[in-house]
């Protein structure tokens, strides 16, 4: 991988670049979603005709080419470079035959202003004076000395001028659009009808990374097809239903390496340890930990939880344990050698891990049951071995 020295030319590109596809990507979705309302069979190809390509019933609609600037600026002028490059992709469409003018609407969406009089002030959807802007175009393209442009100049006047007026008709301007980091408190108002406003930023978030994740399949296996509106509201309505009152999001991961040695001075790994728990079972609890873990505070620093709903929680925990608990001191003998304390034990904590006691009824996910309880032993409030509380307090000792 090529490095750029920080703040090098290289390296002001290269994240220019990278925001620019961020950009482009974040503004499709918002633009699917606002064009999903008016027409719910509407479907998107990103970079396909264009940065992105809005299609119904197959055909192409609307080509969107995107441009973003760290610095809004009004230089969306007539012999503007964004203006004639967007224009030489549009060209390209028609010459490889892929629309007819006037089929389909040619949107660019920029954050650049058009200065007053400009053509691209022209083509706002306010205000509109395509014919006026029309004769500016020509008048760039014949007189322009631009080498960059030259032949999109001369491929854009030899259309005939009925085609070329269609072609001019068919352009709409969105310029001043956001900045980049003004896309998410737009999504979020795009959401609102969704959900309840303290769940929106959560709920946005989450969307966002299916996002993503759907427009990298998308790009990389182009043969799928096209990026249905549907799909997104399906997933809107999904996530919704995660946010419902009995229920929670689950975001955590399970395919994160563990590291045994980190965790053998903690005290639920002790307490494993005390019932011979064998190196995949500690492997598997400290999973479960990290995994309850980096959920349960992913919910809280989202808003997601009742007020005391975890300490409600964990109590309902504690009082699950002390039940399956009482049977195990109850069939206690005196005689007991060390190995049957370890198989009882052993057998506790298999009896407790399977337990269905849920933070919500709907949130039927193992691992926050399991990884709740090693925090609960963790802290000596619940724990395995008959004498774990007087086995824990000896090692503690031997290792201060």
């Amino acid at each position: 991988m090529t490095e750029h020295s920080p703040g090098s030319r290289a390296d002001h590109e290269a994240r220019g670049s990278t925001l620019g596809y961020l950009y482009q990507v974040t503004t499709a979705l918002l633009e699917l979603l606002r064009r999903s309302r008016e027409s719910p069979s509407i479907a998107m190809v990103i970079e396909g005709l264009d940065d992105v390509e809005f299609q119904v019933d197959g055909t192409a609609a609307e080509l969107l080419q995107t441009k973003h600037h760290a610095r809004a600026s009004g230089t969306l002028t007539d012999a503007s470079p964004d203006l004639w490059r967007t224009v030489r992709v549009w060209l390209d469409a028609v010459d490889a035959g892929s629309i007819e003018i006037g089929s389909a609407r040619l949107t660019l969406l920029t954050t650049s202003a058009a200065p007053v009089n400009s053509a691209a002030a022209m083509l706002r959807a306010d205000g509109r004076d395509a014919d006026s802007a029309l004769t500016r175009l020509e008048r760039t393209a014949r007189t322009s000395t631009s080498a960059a442009h030259h032949d999109t100049y001369r491929r854009f006047l030899a259309l005939a001028p009925d085609a070329r007026a269609a072609f001019v008709q068919a352009m709409l301007v969105l310029d001043g659009s956001a900045q980049a980091l003004d896309l998410e408190p737009l999504l979020h108002r795009e959401l609102r009808r969704t959900a309840e406003p303290r769940l929106v930023p959560a709920l946005a978030d989450r969307l966002l990374g299916w996002w993503y994740g759907r427009v990298v399949g998308h790009l990389m296996d182009p043969g799928s097809g096209p990026i249905f509106g549907e799909e997104v509201e399906l997933q809107i309505d999904d996530l919704r239903d995660k946010f419902a009152s009995d229920n929670l999001p689950i975001d955590s991961t399970d395919d994160e390496g563990v590291a045994l040695l980190d965790h053998d001075d903690r005290a639920f790994v002790r307490q494993l340890q005390l019932i011979a728990a064998n190196d995949k079972l500690l492997e598997l609890a400290i999973r479960d930990y990290k995994r309850a873990y980096r959920q349960k505070a992913r919910w809280a620093r989202d808003g997601l939880l009742f007020t005391g709903e975890l300490d409600q929680y964990e109590r309902r925990l504690v009082d699950e344990w002390e039940h399956h608990e009482a049977f195990v001191r109850q069939r206690r003998g005196e005689s007991d050698t060390e190995e049957e304390l370890q198989r009882r034990g052993m057998e506790l904590y298999e009896t407790v891990q399977s337990s269905p006691t849920w933070i919500r009824p709907r949130v039927e996910e193992p691992f926050v049951v399991r990884g709740s309880l090693h925090k609960l032993a963790d802290e000596i409030r619940v724990g395995w071995h008959p004498d774990f509380v007087a086995r824990l307090r000896s090692l503690l000792e031997r290792t201060a």
